[in-house]
């Protein structure tokens, strides 16, 4: 009988081991909020540039730019975010960049994107990347990053 209560006690504490595991590994929700923000982008920033994001009438404004530190590339996005939940954003606005004449060369693009945040990442990535770039040689990753 005392043998079966600790193999049962084991048991438990192993069932509440692997529960604590999994409850310290899910991610965090993030919602976006007002602020200034690092962003980064592959091919383009050294160092990150940034994003402000300020309320107006209950609206949420998104504004922000980086250049490289050659000055030969570099990304400027201004519009308004829609459907904020957590971890994710629809980011409606223009994005111009320049990121290699090898790559893309000059972007100017007027559209809707999502930015979304993934297990415990501690950025948002642009979701629609190739909606900017087409080239198969260059991949656009564009990242909000959380403070």
């Amino acid at each position: 009988m005392k043998k079966k209560a600790i193999i049962t006690s084991g048991v438990i504490l192993f069932a509440l081991g692997i529960l604590y595991v999994y409850q310290t590994t899910q991610a965090t929700p993030f919602l976006i909020k007002e602020g200034t923000y690092p962003m980064t982008v592959q091919f383009i920033s050294d160092t990150p540039g940034y994003v402000t994001i300020i309320s107006r009438n209950d609206s949420l404004f998104l504004e922000g730019s980086s250049i490289s530190y050659d000055s030969t590339g570099y990304i400027q996005m201004k519009g308004h975010i829609e459907e904020n939940v957590p971890d994710s954003f629809q980011f409606v606005g223009t994005i111009n960049m320049f990121a290699f004449q090898d790559c893309c060369g000059l972007i100017n693009k007027t559209g809707t994107w999502t930015f979304r945040r993934m297990e415990n990442r501690t950025f948002f990535r642009l979701k629609e990347r190739d909606s900017l770039c087409s080239c198969k040689i260059c991949c656009i990753y564009l990242d909000i990053r959380l403070k």
